[in-house]
């Protein structure tokens, strides 16, 4: 009896549960072998669009948002060569969002400038370091627009290039890293109001913190050791005291690990958490609506979603199933329902994948999504209950 009466008040309104947190994934086709995906306005039209680096066909793939969460047929714009990520930000000024891309086997990284539609001008390249394998677009020298940062993997060093103003740019101006440098993010580490880098350094299982001089110029690396292989760092504050803190993919030890900031720029010994199997990217945003940075960590066949505690601790991972190899995840509201979706590449099928997040359109009680509490809902929750089932998310008190 008391069974039933629990089964009857989790399915009716005490509980506002949804489970999976995502709904299946769809598929969009791109380019040959995607390896980035980045979200971002780039018709204008305030729906998040999709830019899509192709590493085989060295092209750019833009899909448009039909402002539901749907996309129309991908346009591809040519770049360099065996593009392996891509950044939009406003690179000239003109308040739409622009294209960076780093392409890999022509060591150089291609600019493309909005046409203020969606449409791109033909690529302009610029030549960095060997073999590079990540960029990002942030203000590093104050003065108001996007430089950039791009880490060069056979050089052991980050490349970062002032923006003229209008979207052409200075000349490199390298940085050492650790070896293998294979992504790097551009975030505040020490309080002080300027742009700091993180980079995930492949070869030597660490990552290094280049603290800005203030004027776009960095001070040496200081190094914090992640897992094995660590193949991708995101920077979000983590643990709610109001500084960045650090999440690293690592690919040979198939985990996460947490870096806590000390408020400073310094950070704590990681904390590693299990992921995917060959854990190669990581974005942090909030997923399930509860206002902390959770954690999504794409590898093969698989994203997991590792949902924060709210102390920057991380409990058992939820996998979401993809059918190849995931090298890239961005989440954003993609629908308009002002919950953070996932966009996913993988590699081998060529396609882009898009997950749409549950937490703001589920039904009390309605664990699958049907609209409708009902039988299903009700044998998730005996699942759960009784036989060891897995444990279904709330987003509701």
């Amino acid at each position: 009896m008391l069974a039933c009466s629990l089964l009857l008040v989790l399915a009716g309104s005490v509980l506002a549960v949804h489970y999976p947190l995502f709904d299946p994934a769809t598929y969009y086709p791109v380019g040959n072998s995607p390896t980035s995906v980045f979200c971002a306005k780039l018709d204008g039209d305030q729906d998040n669009d999709l830019a899509v680096a192709n590493a085989v066909s060295n092209d750019v793939s833009i899909l448009k948002n039909n402002g539901d969460g749907t996309f129309a047929a991908a346009v591809n714009y040519g770049v360099g060569d065996y593009p392996v990520s891509v950044f939009s930000a406003d690179l000239d000024g003109d308040f739409d969002n622009d294209l960076a891309v780093v392409n890999e086997y022509s060591n150089n990284f291609s600019i493309l400038l909005n046409n203020g539609n969606a449409t791109f001008a033909a690529a302009v390249n610029y030549g960095v370091g060997d073999h590079p394998s990540s960029v990002f677009c942030a203000d590093l020298d104050g003065d108001n627009d996007k430089d950039l940062v791009v880490a060069n993997r056979w050089d052991n060093n980050v490349s970062t290039l002032l923006n003229n103003g209008n979207g052409t740019f200075a000349a490199a101006v390298n940085y050492a890293a650790g070896n293998g440098p294979n992504s790097v993010f551009c975030a505040d580490l020490d309080g002080d109001n300027d742009i700091d880098l993180a980079v995930a350094n492949d070869g030597s299982n660490n990552v290094s913190i280049l603290l800005n001089n203030g004027n776009g110029t960095f001070a040496a690396a200081d190094n914090y050791g992640a897992g094995g292989s660590p193949r991708s760092v995101f920077s979000a504050d983590l643990d709610g005291d109001n500084d960045n803190d650090l999440a690293v993919a690592n690919w040979g030890s198939n985990n996460v690990s947490v870096l806590k900031n000390n408020g400073n720029g310094t950070f704590a010994a990681a904390v590693n958490y299990a992921t995917v199997t060959y854990a190669d990217c990581v974005f942090c945003a909030d997923l399930d609506g509860d206002n902390d940075n959770d954690l999504a960590v794409g590898g093969s066949y698989d994203v997991s979603i590792l949902l924060n505690n709210g102390d920057g601790t991380f409990p058992a991972t939820n996998n979401y199933q993809i059918p190849g190899y995931v090298g890239s995840v961005f989440a954003a509201d993609l629908d308009g329902d002002n919950d953070n979706d996932l966009a996913v590449t993988e590699y081998y099928w060529s396609n882009v994948w898009i997950l749409l997040n549950r937490t703001n359109t589920s039904r009390c009680g309605d664990i699958d999504a049907s609209g409708s509490v009902n039988v299903v809902d009700i044998s998730y929750l005996v699942d759960y209950l009784f036989f060891s089932g897995p444990e279904p998310v709330c987003d509701g008190p």
